[in-house]
């Protein structure tokens, strides 16, 4: 794979196999920069200089030979039918004084990021993570979704108000795509029918509205049929948008809690892997390194063979074959990057519709 992505007969020092190992190993040990990489692991790449090692993650080739891996283990990813199947994006920035060679993705921060699914609970031996996306500045969700197709009658997908669009929910619906989607609060409808009456939902919460909808206004150019349930728990509004049918209006909301799995993957690969903490400001670089801390992760997971006990057993087996590879290295407990980000207020959380149903 090496020789197809250099492509060239370029001769170089630092080769691609070589290199992905002593990226994967900085990760697990979290290795402060390239003068420690290139210090403890100059016998193996051939070189000590870090300027070196600095150009070789931003080549194109180490991106295209690490796309060709990852791509190769994706063969795996196979969700069940019924199974659910989170869907987000990954921003993977730095601040915009930083000296980088990157697109702006704000006023404070520039870089990309990456548009994945996630199988909450993965059968063991199979792939847990799938690359639908990979983005440099800033994008739109639903945007991004018009170029992904989705199995049909398979899994259950979980997605956030970004990816909520009229033209996407009817494609899904047209093609038996199974999904849960929020949609915002202030969303023009029909009434078709109701699905079932309003009452209460656990100790602060009220379903308001369970019914087949017609969605959009006069002006839209389509106009799907889907059903909406909307709740209020607490100060909060809930809008979520299904094409089941057959399930309760609780189970589709209990679904939907289970979403912000995917975040803890996220915080995962940020914090535990280390790719808050990055070792080139260069956008192919910076995908270099995304790609490398996926391997990880999608390596520790294949390693293991875990039971599937518990629903939330894909982030467990990761964080368990992690700290098990760390402890044969000989390290702790692993410490956590400095993100160089300002912590959330407590009031965000405050009203929390997750935590208020599970004080």
């Amino acid at each position: 794979m090496w020789a197809e992505a250099e492509g060239r007969n370029y001769r170089r020092t630092i080769l691609g196999d070589t290199l992905v190992r002593a990226l994967m190993a900085a990760f697990v040990a979290h290795l402060s920069g390239l003068r420690e990489i290139a210090q403890r692991m100059g016998d193996r790449l051939g070189t000590s200089n870090f300027s070196s090692l600095s150009h070789a993650i931003g080549r194109a080739s180490t991106l295209t030979y690490l796309k060709a891996i990852v791509e190769q283990i994706q063969v795996a990813h196979k969700p069940r039918p019924g199974e659910l199947v989170p869907l987000d994006s990954m921003a993977v920035t730095l601040p915009i004084t930083q000296r980088h060679r990157c697109k702006k993705f704000n006023r404070s921060t520039a870089g990309g990021g990456v548009l994945w699914e996630y199988r909450i609970n993965a059968a063991p031996g199979t792939c847990p993570v799938r690359i639908l996306h990979t983005m440099a500045g800033a994008w739109n969700d639903s945007t991004l979704m018009k170029g992904v197709s989705l199995l049909a009658h398979g899994p259950i997908y979980l997605m956030d108000r970004g990816f909520f669009s009229l033209p996407l929910i009817e494609e899904w619906c047209t093609k038996g795509v199974r999904f849960i989607v929020r949609a915002r609060f202030n969303l023009v409808y029909e009434n078709v029918c109701n699905v079932s009456r309003a009452r209460a939902y656990g100790k602060q919460g009220r379903i308001e509205l369970d019914a087949i909808v017609r969605l959009g206004c006069t002006h839209t150019k389509c106009h799907p049929i889907a059903r909406l349930i909307r709740v209020k728990i607490g100060r909060q509004h809930i809008s979520l948008l299904t094409e089941e049918i057959t399930w309760s209006a609780v189970q589709i909301l209990e679904a939907y809690k289970k979403r912000e799995r995917i975040e803890r993957f996220h915080r995962f690969v940020k914090e535990n892997i280390g790719l808050a903490h990055l070792y080139n400001f260069s956008h192919t670089g910076i995908m270099v390194l995304l790609y490398s801390a996926l391997l990880v992760a999608l390596l520790l997971f294949l390693a293991e063979s875990p039971e599937p006990t518990h629903e939330d057993e894909t982030i467990i087996a990761l964080r368990k074959g992690f700290n098990a590879v760390r402890a044969a290295m000989g390290l702790g407990h692993p410490w956590k990057r400095n993100t160089n980000t300002h912590k959330r207020s407590p009031d965000v959380r405050k009203f929390k519709w997750q935590e208020l149903q599970n004080p």
